[in-house]
């Protein structure tokens, strides 16, 4: 059988390479910054703070996002301002319509600003946008707001089975935000900065970060920032983790408010009245705790339960070779890799190269049958490299993937 070359493909081929190692030495949270509902700096006798409920963001170029802003006053009632103003500081990477839906137009950083007037009181904020493809070199939080002397740990996550990596980072301004030899963030004052984040013994693969660090609003609110105990994590379908979320007045002081809490995506992961988190599908989510209505955010990525393995994982044959592949079914949390002995049937897949055209037959080096037996064309090309792959009967999540090399001699 066939099985068109696309994106779940390619990502079930990484899951595939990372996921032993991963499950092993467990995952490192990742997420957007729990900082990112900070309000603009206002004031005035009929005071308002406007806020971006999004929060700082990192996305691919083909996401979709939009935008929405949201005002808050002095007893921390939230609701929704007219005439809302949308801009971005960098038109060749992203535009943005007045609706806050973003266009992407190229990779790279910027920022976000909203605006708008109530009673003649000129309100604006701004968060900070990242878009990049994904990679197998990654930082959580991918994208930070901070209000001054606030401090937020980066963590890298670097997919590869080698040596571990060592990283290193770097401020472009310590004047707005410095970063600690470990990747803890320091903000400073007002203004914007990068932090770089380097592999250095990875061919210094560099990863960028952006730092909007605003001024603390002047008016008195009764709770002024929201902070989770946790940046965000990685789960295993039907997994659950427990958030807990603080809200601080203006004086640093804990306010004595309570949380609700909600998910952008209940069909992936659900959160119940407590802040504990129930994972249902493969995908990414935000998680928000919202306090009279400030705000923090946390990413939750969820993988499949299920993990196929095939064997052989990697075997190079000889044109007009045949080979027997076996494959097995795995139960994965983050303590343990349980055989599945009752699973035993699996579909068997190979990509069918032919949608990019007939220069690229020549990858089509063989047969796969629905048993997982492989035969080799006896024309096939030395060096000629293809991909099979298997997964349990309607569960395509669960692919394993293994390599085919014609005659390299491995």
């Amino acid at each position: 059988m066939n099985f068109s070359i696309n994106h779940r493909w390619l990502r079930c081929l990484i899951i595939t390479l990372i996921a032993l190692p991963l499950f092993m030495t467990g995952f490192t949270g990742c997420s957007s910054d729990d900082g990112d509902s900070n309000p603009a700096d206002n004031s005035g006798d009929n005071a308002f703070v406007l806020i971006i409920e999004n929060g700082a963001q990192t996305i691919s170029p083909s996401e979709d996002l939009t935008y929405t802003a949201k005002l808050v006053d002095l007893t921390g009632q939230t609701s929704t301002p007219g005439n809302v103003t949308w801009t971005t500081s960098n038109s060749d990477v992203c535009t943005i319509s007045n609706n806050g839906s973003v266009a992407v137009v190229a990779n790279g950083m910027v920022q976000i600003t909203a605006a708008t007037a109530v009673n003649g009181q000129e309100l604006s904020v701004s968060v900070p946008l990242k878009i990049a493809m994904s990679e197998l070199f990654a930082v959580v939080p991918g994208a930070v707001r901070m209000i001054p002397n606030e401090t937020i740990e980066l963590s890298p996550v670097f997919f590869t089975q080698g040596a571990a990596p060592v990283y290193s980072f770097t401020s472009s301004n310590t004047g707005i935000a410095t970063v600690s030899s470990t990747g803890v963030i320091t903000s400073v004052s007002a203004g914007m900065t990068e932090i770089s984040v380097k592999a250095t013994n990875k061919n210094n693969a560099e990863v960028f970060v952006p730092v909007l660090v605003i001024g603390v609003p002047e008016i008195e609110i009764p709770v002024t920032r929201v902070e989770l105990d946790a940046f965000g994590t990685e789960m295993f379908r039907g997994e659950v983790v427990q958030f807990n979320a603080t809200a601080y007045k203006s004086d640093g002081s804990v306010a004595d408010e309570s949380i609700t809490w909600s998910s952008f995506d209940n069909d992936i992961a659900s959160v119940d009245s407590d802040g504990l988190v129930t994972a249902h599908n493969v995908g990414e989510t935000t998680i928000q705790a919202m306090a009279k209505g400030m705000f923090a955010h946390a990413d939750v990525v969820v993988y499949p339960d299920t993990m196929v393995v095939i064997t052989p994982f990697m075997v190079d044959l000889n044109p007009g070779q045949e080979l027997q592949f076996t494959a097995t079914a795995y139960l994965l949390t983050h303590d343990s890799m349980t055989l599945l002995s009752d699973i035993t049937t699996f579909d068997w897949f190979m990509p069918d190269y032919s949608v990019f055209g007939s220069a690229f037959e020549i990858f089509n080096i063989g047969t796969l049958y629905d048993d997982g037996s492989f035969a080799v064309k006896p024309d096939a090309m030395f060096g000629m490299t293809t991909f099979v792959i298997a997964t349990v009967p309607g569960n395509e999540e669960s692919a394993g993937v293994a390599m085919i090399t014609v005659g390299m001699g491995f």
